[in-house]
Order: structure tokens, then C-alpha cells, then sequence
């Protein structure tokens, strides 16, 4: 049970930390290829921005699940702590 439950973050963080990396590709493609900055430039960079923000949010709350909430409540469940480790 506490071995799904860790992997299942676990895989959710990589998948998070996969997307974050795209978002950022594409942000750095988009700068090297010199264009005009028009509205729709614009409105893209702030809506890639808000997309990192959020995905940054995600990550953070994740890892702190991984790392503090599940331990925690395998700790109180007296669960083997090998069990939430990766």
C-alpha cells in the first residue's frame, strides 16, 4: 500500500518535472529564432509563463507529499519507513 502510494507521487513529480521541462524548451526555442514580438507572441509568453508557474506550484506540492506528508502519515500508521523510500 505505502510502496503504490510513494510511486504514485513519485511518478507524478517525473511527469510534472517532464512537463516543466518542455514549457521551458519551447521557451528557449522561441527565443533563439529572432522574431517581431507581435500580440500573439505576447500573449503566448504569458500564458507559457502562467503554465510554468503552475506547473512549478505542482511540483513543489508533490515533492511535499513525497517528502513530508506520506512519511508522516506511514509514521503514524506505523508503517516500515523502507516502505515509503524509494
Amino acid at each position: 500500500y505505502w510502496r503504490k502510494r510513494a510511486d504514485k507521487y513519485r511518478q507524478q513529480l517525473r511527469d510534472l518535472q517532464y512537463e516543466k521541462e518542455l514549457v521551458e524548451k519551447k521557451e528557449k526555442d522561441e527565443e533563439d529564432t529572432p522574431k517581431v514580438l507581435t500580440a500573439k507572441r505576447k500573449k503566448t509568453l504569458a500564458s507559457r509563463e502562467k503554465k510554468k508557474a503552475l506547473l512549478e506550484k505542482k511540483i513543489e506540492l508533490t515533492r511535499k507529499k513525497l517528502e513530508v506528508d506520506l512519511p508522516e502519515e506511514a509514521r503514524r500508521a506505523d508503517a516500515y519507513p523502507g516502505w515509503v523510500r524509494e
